[in-house]
């Protein structure tokens, strides 16, 4: 249990600071196996990689705390975290244009979303195709995206 330890004493040491230990403490919460802390590690240095723009480490920890997330109880607060990922995935790929894979993380949201209550509202009839709802992204009401019919389970 060398890496709970090398967690601990980080944590210890820098706790007025551990924003700035966050991509070693994903490091170690994963070498650890300690899934819940690996979670929240990964997210914060996907976070922070997103604020320098470093968009393919962004999505390296992002991934990781996906997978980190699948080895932890399904529970709704997970599922909805789970969604929340996938979502920080899309806008960190998006600068990379990597559709595909936006897309398909884009579908297990939705998946996610309708197959179990995740505290969601319904998705709307109409969605841009470039998946973007949220006010003022993608340019908002005046997105130039040509909308597509939602997928209905």
């Amino acid at each position: 249990m060398l890496h709970a330890r090398i967690i601990e004493a980080l944590e210890g040491l820098y706790q007025d600071r551990l924003a700035e230990q966050v991509e070693r403490l994903a490091h170690h919460a994963l070498r650890g196996e300690i899934w819940d802390k690996a979670v929240a590690y990964c997210q914060q240095a996907g976070t922070r990689a997103m604020a320098r723009s470093a968009y393919r480490e962004a999505v390296v920890s992002f991934e990781q705390a996906l997978g980190a997330l699948e080895r932890l109880p399904e529970r709704r607060d997970r599922l909805a975290q789970a969604i929340d990922l996938r979502f920080d995935l899309r806008t960190a790929l998006r600068p990379l244009d990597e559709q595909a894979r936006t897309f398909n993380h884009l579908c297990a949201a939705e998946a996610l979303g309708r197959g179990r209550d995740a505290g969601y509202p319904a998705p709307p009839a109409q969605i841009p195709a470039c998946g973007t709802t949220a006010p003022g992204s993608c340019l908002g009401s005046t997105c130039s995206h040509p909308q597509v019919p939602a997928v209905r389970g």
